[in-house]
Formats: structure tokens, C-alpha cells, sequence
């Protein structure tokens, strides 16, 4: 049991499996927060996989800080099953560890590409999917397959069935999905014609 994530990717991280692991109570697996204080992060091939959160704040999340540079790629989570957890499915780029104004003058951001959830499946509170990504370096490569989230039928829940909040997010939906993601991913040649 943990009160905070579950594991924690910080920068340097590369070549990391994760499986066959029990999360919760707490944060969930977190890349992040990285690229505090204008820092450069680097995290690649990432794969989380065959492992469980309950009752957490989040299932699965990249958290990067406004300002920050680098790079995010190759990150895979795939069969996750997921029990009463506030947000499943999560991107922050706007990340600021609870303090109430971390925003930066820069445009920069960690830019986050290639990640892939696949069989993502079980029930949230508040909301399936948030996908908060940087107006200046969006999030790119988004790929969702098998996603099966639904509300809580045992908590009591915020959560509206198929809710889900997406900034700035493209990539493909691979397969249909609960809920539906069609609208939340944007296609990536609007990526290509307005960047």
C-alpha cells in the first residue's frame, strides 16, 4: 500500500518495464513531474503493464512542469485494470504539485510523444480521460485501444458517463472505446498543417 505514486519515472529514465504490480491507495504510476524550475527532462520506452490501481488519485499520468524542456517517448501502459479511481487515463503538462500559480513566461514544454494505452479497463469518479497537453508543444502520437471506463457503481461519483477532457492531444484511436475518444484525439494532420 502507498499514499503517494506508485512508481515514480523521473528524468534519465530509459529501458523500464513495470508488471505485475498492486497500486493503491495513492497517485498511481507517474512519469513525473519533470522539468521543474525550467530543467531539461529526458524519458524514454516506458512500459507499464499487467498491473492493477484502486482507489487512487490517478491510474496512469505524465506530469510535466510549464517551462521545462525535453523530451517524453516510447511509453506504453497496457492491460491496467482500474477500481474507483478519481482519473484513470492522465497528461498534465501544466503540472504545478498543488501550488496555486506555476505558470511560465516560456513556451516551453516537455514534449510528449508516442504513447500508447492499450486495454485500459474498470471504473473512475470523476473522469475517464484528461488530456491536458502544452498549446506550444502539444502532445503527438496518442494512440488509444481498448479503453472500457465506466463510473464507479460503488462510490459515490462526480463522474458522467463517458466524460473526458482533451487539450491540445493528437494521435488515433485504434479500436472503439467506453467512452468514446473519437472526439478527444485530434487527427495528426492538423497537427502537421497548423504547427
Amino acid at each position: 500500500m502507498c499514499r503517494d505514486d506508485c512508481v515514480s519515472i523521473q528524468t534519465g529514465s530509459s529501458d523500464v518495464r513495470i508488471h505485475d504490480v498492486q497500486c493503491g491507495p495513492g497517485h498511481g504510476y507517474s512519469i513525473g513531474g519533470l522539468g521543474p524550475n525550467n530543467e531539461e527532462a529526458e524519458v524514454t520506452d516506458v512500459h507499464v503493464y499487467d498491473s492493477t490501481v484502486a482507489d487512487a488519485l490517478a491510474g496512469v499520468r505524465i506530469k510535466t512542469w510549464p517551462g521545462g524542456s525535453g523530451f517524453v517517448n516510447k511509453v506504453t501502459f497496457s492491460h491496467i485494470t482500474m477500481t474507483d479511481v478519481k482519473t484513470p487515463i492522465v497528461i498534465d503538462q501544466n503540472y504545478c504539485n498543488g501550488k496555486k500559480d506555476c505558470t511560465s513566461s516560456s513556451r516551453n514544454a516537455v514534449a510528449i510523444s508516442g504513447v500508447t494505452y492499450e486495454n485500459i479497463t474498470g471504473t473512475y469518479i470523476d473522469q475517464s480521460v484528461s488530456l491536458l497537453c502544452s498549446e506550444y508543444k502539444p502532445c503527438k502520437n496518442i494512440l488509444m485501444g481498448t479503453i472500457d471506463l465506466i463510473p464507479s457503481p460503488t462510490k459515490k461519483t462526480k463522474g458522467i458517463s463517458g466524460l473526458t477532457q482533451c487539450e491540445n492531444a493528437f494521435g488515433r484511436v485504434l479500436t472503439e472505446t467506453t467512452p468514446s475518444l473519437k472526439n478527444c484525439l485530434l487527427p495528426e494532420y492538423n497537427f502537421f498543417q497548423t504547427h
